[in-house]
């Protein structure tokens, strides 16, 4: 979503080896061999036991906010721009008569709409209300400036754009079945005719399965892209490193394997990245950079919100780790 563009920029078991070698000799060497991978695996078990018991007990406290505040960052983009199209209504109305050539009564109503759907339907989405009704608004939002600025073929615009729709994909889904993040009863999303459980989880199956494709696949190109860039001067072996490991990890999060320490590790690499190279508050205000640096600051913030969301509620039942819990 953009109003300036284009734009610039449980656990299974570890070892690979489950089945038992046997070799030709006698049942001696047979226990010998199986002995030592055996400790290995129960070491290595012991200590992702230990690991996981700490994040656990420190992210408790955290986990009745978590779903909340993953989508405040998840508008924060939409509610960024509304601020950006108060404050510079005049130059935008300007913009869009001039040099689009609309109407003057288009471009005010395209405007006006445009923030009050943003505000609206994130408010909504933050709290899980009509919550049908606020993606469909938003969607509308992003499909509407992609067509007015002309950025419907811009690849920078359409990658992160996907990006966020899969979020929202996330955010819908969290809520049409009951319980899934509350714990209380059915709650059906407004808009939607009555249906059954069952029917609902087949549509929240689905939803997760397309948001956390588009939420990760259509931007780790964007976001290898910042990472090339912003080590371009500096370029070492621990950049390289950290981009292929990357990519590894949107592969992953899109597969569902692993899902959750993949989609914890993007969350880490993302806001770090972003933050150096979208550094929007260190330029001054009249800098020519500082509103496409915010912009993309604040769309970055917003797939983090999406991935935040992705590790609060799991990769779903079409899953390489749903699968690995059923059998």
């Amino acid at each position: 979503m953009s109003t300036y563009m284009p734009v610039p920029l449980k656990e299974t078991d570890p070892s690979p080896y489950s089945r038992t070698l046997h070799p030709a000799g006698g049942s001696t060497d047979l226990h010998h061999h199986h002995h030592a991978p055996h400790g290995l695996k129960e070491r290595v078990r012991r200590y992702a036991g230990t690991i996981e018991a700490a994040i656990e007990k420190v992210s408790k406290p955290l986990k009745p906010h978590l779903n909340k505040f993953a989508r405040f960052l998840l508008v924060s983009t939409f509610l960024e721009d509304a601020l950006r199209i108060t404050n510079q209504f005049w130059e935008q109305k300007e913009y869009l008569i001039d040099e689009q050539e609309y109407h003057d009564w288009f471009v005010i109503g395209f405007l006006l709409s445009n923030v009050l759907l943003m505000v609206v339907c994130s408010i909504l989405i933050v709290f899980k209300k009509w919550s049908l009704f606020a993606f469909a608004g938003l969607v509308t939002v992003i499909v509407s400036q992609g067509w007015v600025y002309e950025l419907m073929t811009d690849t920078t615009f359409l990658c992160l754009n996907l990006s966020i729709l899969g979020a929202l994909m996330l955010a819908l889904s969290d809520t049409l079945v009951g319980g899934t993040s509350t714990g209380g009863s059915r709650r059906g999303v407004v808009g939607l005719p009555d249906i059954s459980e069952d029917v609902a989880r087949k549509r929240q199956t689905y939803l997760q399965l397309a948001g956390r494709i588009m939420l990760v696949v259509f931007f780790v190109g964007h976001a290898l892209v910042a990472w090339v860039e912003l080590a371009y001067d500096s370029f070492n072996i621990l950049h390289l490193i950290t981009a292929i490991l990357s990519l590894i990890a949107c592969l992953l999060v899109a597969v569902g394997f692993k899902a959750v320490w993949s989609a914890l590790f993007l969350v880490i690499v993302t806001s770090v990245v972003n933050v150096l190279s979208n550094d929007w508050w260190t330029k001054p205000k009249d800098h020519p950079e500082r509103d496409f640096r915010r912009f993309d600051f604040f769309q970055a913030l917003s797939v983090v919100g999406g991935m935040i969301l992705l590790i609060n509620q799991g990769p779903g039942r079409i899953s390489f780790d749903a699968k690995r819990k059923s059998i």
